[in-house]
């Protein structure tokens, strides 16, 4: 397999000749680390996605239903989003290295600028909104709930925009 400007991909595996016929099987490294990283993006929005889903369900379970909820926006944004992004980062970057593209071409510049903000997003303001809700009591009527909710729908949305980029490739 040979791209359009002559790279070739580092590693291969399969075969396209069996016993002298075309199997058309042929899996290249490329295929195995665009797969793993766009499971793992999946991984990621989708947690996002069903944490604001269940969120509003959760709400109206009462007290009980908030701090369990709390407890797993806690979960998540401590262990499962900083985890499953950083490996979507890092087989971007393998990508990148084993792939056609060169790390200047914008939709890369673009993706790793929103991989930035998503996780200083993460960091620095649904974290400590998420600690600050629960010791609040994890009211709906605590100015630090608006505030979180604010900033996951600021995420999801950066985090569509980041895909949409990747699929479009602008520049």
């Amino acid at each position: 397999m040979r791209y359009p400007n002559g790279h070739e991909p580092s590693v291969s595996f399969g075969s396209r000749r069996r016993r002298g016929r075309n199997t058309g099987w042929h899996v290249h490294a490329l295929h195995v680390l665009l797969t793993v990283h766009i499971v793992l993006v999946v991984l990621w929005v989708g947690a996002g996605s069903a944490q604001a889903v269940i969120g509003r369900r959760a709400l109206k379970g009462g007290p009980a239903g908030r701090e369990f909820y709390a407890e797993q926006l806690e979960w998540f944004g401590t262990k499962w989003f900083p985890a499953v992004s950083g490996l979507a980062a890092l087989f971007g970057v393998l990508l990148w290295i084993d792939g056609p593209w060169e790390l200047g071409e914008v939709w890369i510049l673009i993706a790793v600028a929103g991989w930035i903000v998503s996780s200083v997003i993460g960091a620095t303001q649904l974290g400590p909104a998420v600690q600050a809700w629960r010791e609040g009591g994890a009211r709906v009527d605590d100015p630090a709930w608006a505030k979180l909710q604010r900033f996951v729908r600021i995420d999801q949305v950066l985090l569509m925009l980041i895909i949409a980029d990747m699929v479009i490739k602008p520049g």
